[in-house]
């Protein structure tokens, strides 16, 4: 889910995206219902474009500039299969993650996604993550919370789990 300004953005699953205006809190109006191919599990905006984690269809973009003809303008299918379920945005980079494998993104050109990294994260299959300079903080249905150093985006070190 999304707040920008007075739009609330939020996953349907495979029903979509829908954009929902709560200028009045008291009576809140869906703008904009969206469908997706695949299942819509998480999303993140940038300025005009929402990425999606649309499960085995990898990552859709949608440019969400005018609710009426939002539209997708770009994806990134993932070669070996896989879901992609949970993203997080860090300056202009996009962490990706599903099925214990992580891709980081360089998403500084609008609506393209450049891959910078991916990698396995030792079986550890994050629910929520964070990055602070160079650590990657993961929340992990089999390790609890781990910390990997992210310096080198080729090949992050294991640094703790708890």
């Amino acid at each position: 889910m999304a707040v920008i300004d007075t739009i609330v953005y939020i996953t349907m699953g495979t029903s979509g995206l829908r954009g929902i205006n709560v200028s009045d809190p008291t009576h809140p109006v869906i703008l904009r219902n969206f469908a997706m191919p695949g299942t819509t599990y998480d999303l993140v905006v940038d300025g005009d474009y929402i990425f999606t984690a649309a499960g085995d269809s990898g990552i859709r973009i949608v440019d969400i500039h005018n609710l009426d003809s939002m539209a997708v303008c770009g994806h990134y299918s993932l070669v070996n299969g896989g879901n992609i379920r949970h993203l997080a945005k860090f300056g202009n980079l996009l962490l990706a993650s599903g099925d214990m494998n992580y891709l980081i993104f360089d998403i500084s050109t609008s609506h393209t996604l450049t891959l910078r990294s991916n990698f396995e994260l030792y079986n550890i299959l994050g629910l929520s993550f964070q990055i602070s300079g160079n650590y990657l903080y993961v929340a992990s249905d089999s390790a609890g919370f781990a910390i990997f150093n992210i310096a080198d985006l080729n090949h992050p070190t294991y640094i703790a789990d708890v």
